[in-house]
């Protein structure tokens, strides 16, 4: 979170900045490559359950917002418009939330990038291609 708050020209107001990677979105993609946008009317539903809002709070959350309980809704509805939308088969918002935190669970970004000499704070930046190698033998896919 702290390189998006760095390279965003708006500020982040968030404050303690979250430790560990977030999810941004979960984007559906197609054989165009262009990934489409805001494709059905599903309305955002609010979570049922109150342990699916703190993990949304913890793994997904607006860094643009204070960490006030509530704030990142707007920041979910949005994504759930535009890309959310346009899951298929089409489903019910919170099965789309639940499947972009069952994907992040999968994979601990952070312990891989320490484990192969990551480590926050080097004053030297880390190359793209170094990263992705890492991720792509650690995972044994190759992200795009």
């Amino acid at each position: 979170p702290k390189s998006f708050c760095l390279v965003n020209s708006r500020k982040c107001q968030r404050n303690p900045l979250p430790s560990n990677f977030t999810i941004h979105g979960l984007w559906p993609d197609n054989y165009t490559r262009q990934a489409p946008q805001s494709c059905t009317t599903n309305n955002f539903q609010r979570f049922t359950d109150t342990d699916i809002e703190q993990r949304m709070e913890e793994s997904w959350p607006d860094l643009k917002q204070q960490s006030i309980a509530g704030l990142s809704y707007n920041f979910w509805q949005d994504q759930w418009r535009k890309h959310g939308s346009c899951c298929f088969p089409p489903h019910e918002s919170e099965i789309y939330f639940l499947k972009a935190l069952e994907l992040k669970d999968r994979l601990d970004v952070l312990t891989i990038l320490e484990n192969n000499n990551f480590n926050p704070g080097t004053p030297q930046p880390f190359s793209v291609l170094r990263v992705f190698n890492t991720i792509s033998r650690a995972i044994g896919k190759t992200p795009i």
